[in-house]
C-alpha cells in the first residue's frame, strides 16, 4: 500500500512539472507571436530574411554553443524527471522478499 501511494505522489509531481512545462512553452509561443507582430512579419518571412544575413563565424559559433548549452540543459532536465513506470517497478522489487535471505528468529 505505501508503494502505490508513493507512485500516486510521484505521478502527480510529474503531472505538476508537465503542466508547469507546458505553461512556459505557451508563454514562448504567445512571447514569438509577439514577437512577430511588432516586426510585421510572417515566420516565413522572418526564415527567408534570417538565411540572407550573413554572421561573422565567430558570432555562428557562440551561437552554436549556446544552442548546445541550452540542448544539453534541456536534456539533462528531461533525464532528471522521474518515469513513474520505473519507479513503481523499482519500488515493487525493493518491497519483495528475495529468496536468499534468511531470516533467523
Amino acid at each position: 500500500m505505501t508503494s502505490n501511494k508513493n507512485f500516486d505522489l510521484i505521478t502527480s509531481s510529474s503531472e505538476k512539472e508537465f503542466n508547469e512545462f507546458k505553461i512556459r512553452l505557451e508563454n514562448f509561443h504567445q512571447s514569438y507571436e509577439k514577437f512577430l507582430n511588432e516586426l510585421q512579419l510572417t515566420p516565413n518571412e522572418l526564415k527567408e530574411g534570417l538565411e540572407k544575413i550573413q554572421f561573422d563565424p565567430e558570432v555562428v559559433e557562440q551561437f552554436q554553443e549556446l544552442e548546445k548549452q541550452f540542448d544539453d540543459n534541456l536534456k539533462s532536465q528531461f533525464d532528471q524527471k522521474f518515469d513513474p513506470l520505473k519507479t513503481k517497478a523499482t519500488f515493487k522489487q525493493q518491497s519483495a522478499v528475495q529468496q536468499h535471505w534468511l531470516f533467523i528468529r
